[in-house]
């Protein structure tokens, strides 16, 4: 996946227009905590499930979707498909 899973997650409250003071009350930690997750390459799965429940999105299933998308290209660029 291009993008770390902390900017998944800023682009998701951003798209939800919410703040970073409203989610860190609704999972119950710092603010300067969620400031952290935005800029990690990984969070928990526990973690991340926390966060998609409050946002209302999976975001596990977004991941799913762009490990897809990358599995696919990997296999037609094996295949010669795909132009590098």
């Amino acid at each position: 996946m291009n993008e770390d899973i902390g900017e998944l997650i800023r682009l998701a409250m951003e798209e939800a227009e919410r703040k970073p003071q409203w989610l860190a009350r609704k999972i119950d930690c710092d603010r300067s905590n969620i400031y952290d997750i935005f800029r990690r390459k990984d969070v928990s799965v526990e973690m991340l499930c926390r966060i998609s429940k409050v946002l209302k999105k999976n975001l596990l299933k977004d991941i799913s979707l762009h490990l897809d998308e990358e599995i696919a290209d990997e296999k037609c660029k094996a295949s010669g498909k795909l132009d590098d």
